[in-house]
C-alpha cells in the first residue's frame, strides 16, 4: 500500500488529526479498491501554474503580438521600371501559430501555446473560444492575403492545408508470358 489508510483518509478531509486510526478502521472498513477510488478524488497536487490566467490576457498578448508585426516589417528589394531602379518594398508577415509562440519566447513569456491549443488534461477548456477566435483571425488574414497575392498563395494554402491533393497515376504496361512488351500501339 502506498499511503496508510490514515493519510488518504486525512488528505480526503474524512478523518480529523484526533480521531483515533484504530476506531476509524473499524468503522469504515476499506478495502484496497476503495482506498484507490478515494485516492483517484483527491485533488492532485497543482504542477506550474498557467501563465495566462484568463482568456482576455492570452488576447491581450496577441495584439501585441499583431502590433509587432505591423512595427517590424520585412523590406524587400525589387527592381522596378525599363531600368530596373532599386526600389525597397515593405511586406508584412501573416499572423502565424508559429510566429506567434516565437514571438512569445523572444519575450521570455512561453516556447508553446500547445496546451492551450489542445486543451491538456481539459484544464484550459475556458480559453477554447479565444483560441478559435485567434485562429479564424490567423486564417482570414492569411487567406485573404493570399487571395490578393500580398503572399505567395501556394504556400499560404498548403499551410492552411487547402492545397488540392494531387492524384499520381502510374500505368504499366503488360508483359507478355515470355517476358517481351506487347508493341507500342
Amino acid at each position: 500500500m502506498e499511503g496508510s489508510i490514515e493519510d488518504i483518509l486525512k488528505e480526503a478531509g474524512l478523518l480529523s488529526e484526533d480521531q483515533e486510526t484504530e476506531e476509524v478502521t473499524n468503522v469504515v472498513g476499506l478495502e484496497q479498491d476503495k482506498l484507490n477510488l478515494i485516492k483517484a478524488d483527491l485533488p492532485k497536487k497543482l504542477g506550474r501554474p498557467k501563465v495566462f490566467q484568463t482568456p482576455e490576457e492570452l488576447y491581450e498578448v496577441y495584439t501585441l503580438y499583431l502590433a509587432d508585426i505591423e512595427a517590424n516589417p520585412i523590406h524587400v528589394k525589387e527592381f522596378v521600371g525599363k531600368d530596373a531602379k532599386p526600389v525597397y518594398k515593405t511586406h508584412y508577415r501573416p499572423p502565424s501559430w508559429k510566429g506567434f509562440e516565437a514571438f512569445l519566447f523572444r519575450k521570455g513569456i512561453i516556447a508553446s501555446l500547445d496546451k492551450y491549443r489542445r486543451n491538456v488534461d481539459e484544464a484550459y477548456g475556458d480559453f477554447r473560444g479565444i483560441i478559435h477566435a485567434i485562429g479564424s483571425h490567423m486564417f482570414d488574414t492569411k487567406y485573404t492575403g493570399g487571395a490578393l497575392n500580398l503572399w505567395n498563395h501556394n504556400i499560404i494554402a498548403k499551410e492552411m492545408h487547402l492545397a488540392e491533393p494531387i492524384e499520381i497515376k502510374a500505368f504499366e504496361r503488360p508483359i507478355l508470358e515470355n517476358g517481351k512488351e506487347l508493341p507500342e500501339d
